[in-house]
């Protein structure tokens, strides 16, 4: 810079151009300094869990990604889907209580809010890579509070981009422990984040000498949804009429099974583009694609060698944090949630999310994720229409409910338990 302004003030001729200088890498001491003044602890405190959260306390890590905004991301299963208390604190800094603004249910990524000025002065963004996928053998590091460590890193590289359904992760051998969830896993060559840690993986959890593998949510997929969530659109999930299949290590989507709406697809079909879209090459990146999107797409695929155009309905994926279940008598009634749950469970019956412990549920047959088949001899899809049936009988009325789920015995798929709870207790419990 000090050349350029010399030769500016004696006059000298300049190019139209100037030189492609190589940014520097920070080192990795400035990387270290950065997070520590980006990430946040997060404590959670829940007393009813939803779709198969854990219940009670937790902790984890999150950062700041908008100071205007008072954003900080996190995993989904940190901030849970359930009714819940979180609060984050910045390193010295007091707890803050946060907002769930967004928790979705299919990538592991969670959005919170925190009014402004309460974060501190020194507090800056974190940088994100929203770009592109990380390549193998990068250096990375890991940062968060691993076993209570607070405000710590690990070392290691990107090892690859491994599949594990239905996400397509960055695998690093950075050590990624319990409470480094929803942190930061940083390039050391740009000082940008490049993925949130989120999980460990291992063949088998018996084998107590072999060392796990840390995976992350890859930025390229959180960015579009935090893209959509800044220009105020719908940000929400939507799935195709059709499950896909993949073959090994070709993990483009296969059209497998067709639902309904789906009748303009053939099985064997290779999705490949979204409404002309870039070329699709998994099926994260399909769904990603799909978010934003009105009631319909046109999916481009591969059919045999040929290039076929096929419109079709999407189907949106409730809002996790709009979703209110019914509590009878300690049992915790959702209507289904799962992705797939238009292929296993097209009777739509409502699901068993969790029971209270030292309440009448508890004692029961029923088990988390039990298929609710009937009350009273009646099916209901609904968890309003069930709420009207029962609000409607007499407080010390016992009710019959048929639950359904599957065999622990080899020779059946499924087997059916029947319970009698009393209609003492019944109220709605609310995600937020």
């Amino acid at each position: 810079m000090r050349h350029v302004i010399r030769a500016l003030a004696l006059g000298l001729a300049l190019p139209a151009f100037s030189p492609a200088v190589a940014q520097k890498a920070p080192s990795p001491e400035q990387v270290l300094a950065d997070a520590a003044r980006y990430t946040v602890k997060i404590q959670v405190q829940n007393e009813i869990a939803f779709n198969q959260d854990q219940g009670g306390a937790g902790a984890g890590t999150g950062f700041l990604i908008d100071r205007k905004r008072g954003w900080i991301l996190t995993n989904a299963h940190v901030a849970t889907r359930s009714p819940s208390v979180v609060k984050v604190s910045f390193k010295g800094g007091q707890q803050i209580e946060a907002k769930r603004i967004h928790v979705d249910p299919l990538v592991d990524l969670a959005v919170l809010s925190i009014p402004a000025q309460s974060i501190p002065t020194a507090a800056t963004e974190a940088g994100l890579d929203c770009d592109n996928l990380p390549p193998s053998g990068a250096s990375v590091l890991a940062y968060g509070h691993p076993w209570g460590l607070s405000f710590t890193a690990s070392r290691g590289i990107v090892s690859g981009m491994s599949w594990f359904f239905p996400s397509h992760m960055v695998q690093t051998d950075a050590v990624v422990n319990s409470g480094n969830s929803g942190g930061p896993l940083i390039s050391l060559s740009s000082g940008k984040v490049i993925g949130v840690n989120t999980s460990t993986y291992k063949q088998d959890d018996k084998q107590e000498n072999a060392t796990a593998v840390g995976l992350a949510e890859p930025m390229p997929a959180i960015c579009r949804i935090l893209g959509l969530l800044k220009a105020g659109a719908d940000a929400r999930l939507r799935m195709p009429p059709f499950a896909i299949a993949t073959s090994g290590d070709d993990l483009r989507p296969l059209v497998a099974e067709l639902f309904s709406g789906g009748s303009g697809f053939q099985i064997g079909d290779i999705v490949t583009r979204v409404n002309g879209g870039p070329a699709i090459t998994t099926y994260p990146d399909l769904l990603s694609q799909l978010r934003g999107l009105n009631d319909a797409a046109t999916f481009s695929v591969d059919r045999a060698g040929k290039s076929v155009d096929v419109l079709a309905p999407l189907r949106v994926v409730a809002d996790p944090l709009k979703v209110r279940n019914l509590n009878l008598s300690g049992l915790v009634i959702s209507e289904p949630w799962r992705l797939d749950n238009i292929e296993v469970n097209p009777s739509h019956h409502l699901v068993v999310d969790w029971y209270e412990s030292g309440e009448e549920a508890a004692s029961t047959d029923a088990l988390i994720s039990d298929f609710i088949v009937s009350v009273d001899g009646r099916e209901f899809s609904s968890v309003d229409t069930l709420y009207g049936y029962l609000d409607g009988l007499p407080s010390d009325a016992n009710v019959s409910l048929i639950l359904k789920r599957a065999s622990s015995a080899s020779e059946f798929h499924r087997e059916f338990r029947h319970i009698t709870l009393s209609r003492r207790k019944l109220e709605w419990v609310a995600a937020q």
